[in-house]
């Protein structure tokens, strides 16, 4: 036996409007702010990595040794975040890294 709908069943018809379309998969294109965003980071990293290769480690108190530690774990943290496409939290931590490593260099040319 057919599954018929009754001739006498009056029938739905949907809208074209609300007919579902297939979803089309389109790769996704980083939007205009995100690619300033890309720079700042790179930027940011490339700056902190060169103003760590200035301090000399050894001269560091503790104090400052503690926080040459952190700004490492922040660089190391935010390259993770930045290759699993998380923009806002390698953009956190590089900014992190970066005002931390300022301060110590500094803190480290006063007399």
């Amino acid at each position: 036996m057919k599954n018929e709908i009754p001739s006498d069943m009056p029938q739905q018809q949907v809208p074209p409007s609300q007919e579902q379309k297939p979803a089309i998969l389109v790769p996704e294109i980083p939007h205009k702010d995100n690619r300033q965003e890309i720079v700042t980071y790179k930027t940011q990293i490339d700056e902190t990595q060169n103003l760590l290769r200035t301090i000399n480690e050894s001269h560091l108190s503790k104090e400052q040794h503690d926080t040459y530690v952190s700004i490492n774990s922040f660089l190391e943290k935010a390259e993770e975040a930045f290759s699993q496409n998380d923009l806002s939290m390698a953009l956190n931590l590089s900014e992190k890294a970066h005002t931390l490593t300022k301060e110590i260099v500094n803190n480290s040319t006063k007399p």
